[in-house]
């Protein structure tokens, strides 16, 4: 009686084998997904590091939840677009901003790295345009010309003072 059985199955998984139909795969990608990924397609992408407080990194992830919290429309909302919203704030702050000398490069110093007076400092980068990254280089400039010793801890903490005056966002 078992073998009956065994050949029962095997014409069962035979037929099966037949009729089998193949459907297509439907994926759905958000339009924000799309519009943010052409605009990026234009742009020349760099990674910029920085390496500054802790407490400032845990500001920009408290900034990234409050920002995910508002609605559908900023799920995809990440440390990198906050640092990219900051700068576009700026950019508005500094609209008659005007280029460093070509002589200076990179207008930043190697700075202090991890702890300096007890508090903790991280190193961390965004992913930003070459475009976002002369902008931050040229504000440095100025400011380090006109005030001394601004460098790009100083220019994150600008970034979050931007941030904070621009959404209303305390921590």
């Amino acid at each position: 009686m078992s073998k009956k059985i065994k050949q029962d199955l095997s014409a069962l998984i035979n037929k099966a084998r037949e009729t089998q139909i193949e459907t297509p795969k439907q994926i759905v990608v958000p339009e924000q997904t799309v519009e943010v990924l052409k605009k990026n397609a234009d742009e020349k992408i760099v990674s910029f590091s920085f390496n500054i407080e802790k407490t400032k990194i845990e500001f920009l992830r408290t900034f990234v939840l409050f920002k995910r919290n508002i609605g559908p429309q900023f799920f995809h909302y990440s440390n990198t677009e906050a640092v990219r919203e900051g700068i576009q704030h700026l950019r508005k702050q500094n609209a008659d901003l005007e280029n460093r000398p070509a002589s200076v490069k990179m207008s930043t110093r190697k700075g202090t790295q991890g702890r300096l007076y007890g508090i903790e400092k991280l190193k961390t980068s965004f992913s930003i345009s070459k475009d976002d990254r002369e902008f931050i280089y040229n504000l440095i400039y100025k400011k380090d010309v006109q005030n001394g010793n601004y460098g790009k801890a100083e220019f994150f903490d600008d970034l979050i003072e931007a941030l904070k005056a621009n959404t209303g966002f305390e921590a």
